[in-house]
Formats: structure tokens, C-alpha cells, sequence
């Protein structure tokens, strides 16, 4: 299997190492698209469009990792919703800790909310990458070493089969 069937095509199965190259793979454009955001903010647009192929690969990732482990590939799902709410109260709490105040959005219109989270969003922006690079990591490599090895694992990096 090619890194680009690795990353593209949700059919098949993958390996233990080939998963742990394509996530390290999609980590690194993440951190660098994250990062590129933050320094050019008029790419944002062609940012969102990476952001989105990059969800679609890790998707297509973890399905083949499940089926590899012999589970459905729609514990996908699962594995999708819960790296997305551990995202949003790191997030949430990297926010607080940035000086984010809570009582800001009691009757408080949408336009002195913005005002308000601007700076706030700004100072956090980092740290926030850092989190997120991390629990990305945690989640990848951590359900990686979790999920028995597939069929046909023999050292091969890029084992794959058509099933």
C-alpha cells in the first residue's frame, strides 16, 4: 500500500506502524496548517478546506485500523466524538485559564461577546495548538497500542490487504 492509499482510501486494513506513520503524518500537517493560521490569518479559507481532508484521513485511517484490530469500522465514530469532546474542555479549559470569564455571556450581545474573546483568543492560540498536538498524539498512538495487531502484520509498514 502507497502512503496516499494509507491516508485516502477507508477500505482495507492498516498496520500498527503504517497507522503510526500516516497519524504522525496527519499531526504534522495539523500543527503546521494551525500554525500557518496564526501567522497568515488571510488563508484561513484554504486552511479550512486542509483541515477538512485531513478529517476525512484520519476517518479513513480508523476504519482501516479497526478493521485491522477485526472491529467495525464504525467505532470510527466513537473514537471521532470523543477526541472531539476531550478537544473542546481542553480547549475550554485552556481558555479559562487565559482569562476567559464565564459571566461575559450573560446578556451580553454577540458583538461585545467577539470584542471581548478576541485577545483572550489570541493569547490562547497557542497554548491551545500545543493541547490540541498533544491530545491528537494521545488518542492516535495511545488506541494504536491498545487495539490488537492486524492480519498479515509482519513487520511490513505499509500491509494492507483489499477486504
Amino acid at each position: 500500500m502507497t502512503i496516499l492509499h494509507a491516508l485516502f482510501v477507508p477500505k482495507g486494513t492498516i498496520s500498527k506502524s503504517a497507522f503510526a506513520l500516516v497519524s504522525a503524518i496527519l499531526i504534522g500537517v495539523s500543527l503546521v496548517s494551525d500554525g500557518l493560521e496564526m501567522l497568515v490569518p488571510a488563508i484561513s479559507p484554504a486552511l479550512f478546506f486542509l483541515g477538512l481532508v485531513v478529517i476525512y484521513c484520519w476517518i479513513a485511517a480508523w476504519i482501516k485500523r479497526f478493521q485491522a484490530a477485526g472491529a467495525s469500522g464504525w467505532w470510527t465514530i466513537l473514537v471521532v466524538f470523543a477526541w472531539l469532546v476531550v478537544q473542546g474542555i481542553a480547549s475550554f479549559i485552556v481558555l479559562m485559564g487565559s482569562g476567559l470569564d464565564p459571566s461575559l455571556f450573560a446578556g451580553a450581545d454577540s458583538q461585545s461577546i467577539q470584542a471581548a474573546m478576541e485577545p483572550i483568543s489570541e493569547a490562547a492560540a497557542v497554548p491551545v495548538l500545543i493541547v490540541s498536538t498533544i491530545i491528537s498524539a494521545a488518542f492516535a498512538f495511545g488506541l494504536n497500542a491498545v487495539l490488537p495487531a492486524g492480519r498479515g502484520e509482519a513487520g511490513d509498514t505499509m500491509a494492507a490487504d483489499g477486504a
